[in-house]
C-alpha cells in the first residue's frame, strides 16, 4: 500500500513525501526480511533519483535492488531490475557498462525467465543498437531491430516509431535505399498518427539524412524544412542543430539561400533563448 501511494504522490509532484513513504516500506519489508518487496521498493526510489538526474545515487539503489532480487528468486523481478540497470547505464552513456548488463539480462533470458513482449521488444532493440554502433554489425542490427519490431507490432505501442526509425538506419548503412525510405516513412507516418513528436523529428532527420547520401537535393531541403518546422513548433530545439550541420554540410551551394538561412537561425534563437 505504502508504495502506491508514493507512486500517486510522486504523480501530484511531492517527491519528498514519496521518498519518506519508501524509505519506510523499506524498513518495513526489511524487518520481515521480504527481499521481493525491499528490491521493488529500491527499484522506485532508483527511479526517484534518476528522474532528479542523482544518477549516482539511482545506480547504487538498482545495484541493492538486483542483490534484493536474487534472494528474492524471483526471475521476472530480476529482469526488471537489470532493464532499469540497463536503461541508466545508457542514459548516462556508459556503454561498456550497459553491454554487460545486457548480456546478463540475456542469460536470465536463456535459462528460461519468461518476459513480457514489451521487455523482451526493448531487449532486442539494445541488441540493435550495441551491434549497429559498437560492433559495426549492420546485418546483425538489423535482424535484431526486426525482431523488436515484430514485437511492437504486436503491442501496438509508441515504441514502433523508434523501432522503425533504428532499423531504417540499418538498411541505409546496407545500401538498402528502398527499403529504408519505406521504413522511415513507415515512421514518419506513424509519429503522426500517434502524436510522438521526438520520433517525428527523427524521421525528417532520417529522410534527410538519406536524400543527402542520394544526392536529391529537392527531397533533402524538403524535409529538412519540414523538420526544423516541427522542431519549432513540438519544442524540441535539439534537432535544429544537428538539422543545419546537415544542411551545411549536404545541400549545394546554389541550394543554400537567404530563406532557409533564417529559417535556421530563427530556430537557433528561440533554442537559445529556450535554454
Amino acid at each position: 500500500i505504502g508504495r502506491t501511494v508514493a507512486v500517486l504522490e510522486l504523480e501530484r509532484g511531492n517527491t519528498t513525501r514519496a521518498r519518506d513513504l519508501l524509505q519506510e516500506g523499506l524498513v518495513t519489508a526489511s524487518k520481515f526480511e521480504s527481499h521481493r518487496l525491499q528490491g521493488e521498493l529500491l527499484s522506485s526510489l532508483a527511479y526517484l533519483a534518476s528522474q532528479e538526474a542523482k544518477y549516482q545515487q539511482a545506480a547504487q539503489h538498482l545495484q541493492e535492488a538486483y542483490a534484493q532480487a536474487l534472494l528474492s528468486q524471483e526471475r521476472m523481478l530480476q529482469s526488471s531490475v537489470l532493464m532499469d540497470m540497463l536503461r541508466l547505464s545508457i542514459l548516462q552513456s556508459n556503454f561498456a557498462e550497459a553491454r554487460e548488463t545486457l548480456e546478463t539480462l540475456l542469460v536470465l533470458i536463456r535459462s528460461g525467465s519468461q518476459m513480457p513482449h514489451s521487455m523482451m521488444s526493448i531487449v532486442y532493440e539494445y541488441q540493435g543498437m550495441f551491434a549497429f554502433f559498437l560492433d559495426q554489425d549492420v546485418v546483425a542490427a538489423e535482424q535484431h531491430y526486426q525482431a523488436a519490431l515484430v514485437l511492437v507490432q504486436q503491442l501496438h505501442n509508441n515504441r514502433q516509431c523508434a523501432v522503425l526509425n533504428g532499423l531504417g538506419i540499418t538498411q541505409a548503412a546496407q545500401g538498402k535505399f528502398q527499403e529504408a525510405e519505406e521504413t522511415f516513412q513507415a515512421a514518419l507516418a506513424l509519429a503522426q498518427q500517434l502524436g510522438e513528436h521526438d520520433a517525428l523529428c527523427t524521421a525528417f532527420l532520417n529522410l534527410a539524412n538519406l536524400a543527402s547520401e542520394l544526392g536529391n537535393q529537392d527531397d533533402l531541403l524538403n524535409y529538412l524544412k519540414k523538420g526544423v518546422e516541427a522542431a519549432q513548433q513540438f519544442g524540441l530545439l535539439q534537432y535544429v542543430q544537428q538539422s543545419y550541420q546537415l544542411y551545411k554540410t549536404s545541400a549545394s551551394p546554389d541550394q543554400q539561400h537567404e530563406a532557409f538561412d533564417a529559417l535556421f537561425q530563427q530556430a537557433m534563437d528561440e533554442e537559445e533563448h529556450s535554454s
